[in-house]
């Protein structure tokens, strides 16, 4: 900032501004005009890219092995498509067992009925938009549909879009 005030002092006291220092100026000008633009779309994206998705397995205590498979295959997918956005936290990884008493709000917040596998993203107005990957069941049996089925959903969801 001192160079720029020496430099705006030394204009005054020449007296006269040359038309380089003109176009310099204005060319000053227009950048930082343009600096503090931002258009409501693109304020609007940059808001929906930097809202974390988290992708919940909701499970009960008693669990049977398809369950298990649904939990470790999910791990496994996130780890090997996401781990960068897992380790920039702009992802994460949330088995939670609906039994306990602490995790009992989710079965009303995401309306649960049984074990479910959901991706969620949270903007900072608090507005939680979900999906849940219903068809996880049937494709745990496919593990390339399952993985193809998780990427899209959880891709989806970073792109601030509802798949």
């Amino acid at each position: 900032m001192r160079p720029l005030r020496n430099w705006f002092s030394r204009i005054r006291e020449q007296g006269k501004v040359s038309p380089v220092t003109w176009q310099y100026l204005w060319l000053l000008l227009v950048v930082i005009l343009l600096m503090g633009i931002t258009t409501p779309a693109a304020l609007a994206t940059e808001k929906r890219l930097k809202a974390p998705v988290t992708v919940y397995y909701f499970h009960s205590a008693i669990r049977c092995e398809t369950c298990l498979q649904i939990e470790e295959l999910t791990s496994a997918i996130l780890a090997a498509n996401f781990p960068e956005e897992l380790r920039n936290v702009q992802v994460y990884w949330r088995p939670l067992n609906v039994d306990r008493p602490e995790n009992r709000h989710f079965t009303a917040e995401f309306k649960l009925s049984a074990n479910a596998l959901v991706v969620a993203r949270t903007e900072s107005s608090g507005v939680t938009t979900w999906k849940t990957v219903d068809d996880a069941w049937s494709l745990i049996n496919k593990p390339n549909l399952f993985e193809q089925r998780l990427h899209e959903v959880v891709a989806g969801m970073m792109d601030g879009g509802t798949p």
